[in-house]
């Protein structure tokens, strides 16, 4: 719970700062790994396997906020759905 607390801490702190979207994939893949740690019974444990999907579903939001992910470098809806519903 302290990780989503200080996750969402981070993000206001840097809200106030100019963001890329890119950045806002990186913020939201961390807060991601940060809800899989606060919903386990150790959340010092970063081996289980809820964790390790979390890694991985962290990586596929990164990649939605990634415009070289997308044809011709920019952002459309499609692509933007289809990235999601892999991640």
């Amino acid at each position: 719970m302290n990780k989503i607390v200080l996750a969402l801490a981070g993000f206001v702190a840097l809200s106030m700062q100019s963001l890329t979207v890119y950045d806002i994939g990186t913020y939201l893949g961390a807060f991601n790994k940060g809800v899989a740690l606060g919903f386990q019974d150790d959340p010092t444990d970063d081996g289980t396997d809820c964790y390790l999907a979390a890694v991985g579903t962290s990586a596929h939001i990164q990649t939605i906020f990634d415009s070289d992910q997308y044809t011709d470098g920019t952002f459309n809806t499609a692509e933007m759905i289809s990235m999601a519903q892999i991640a």
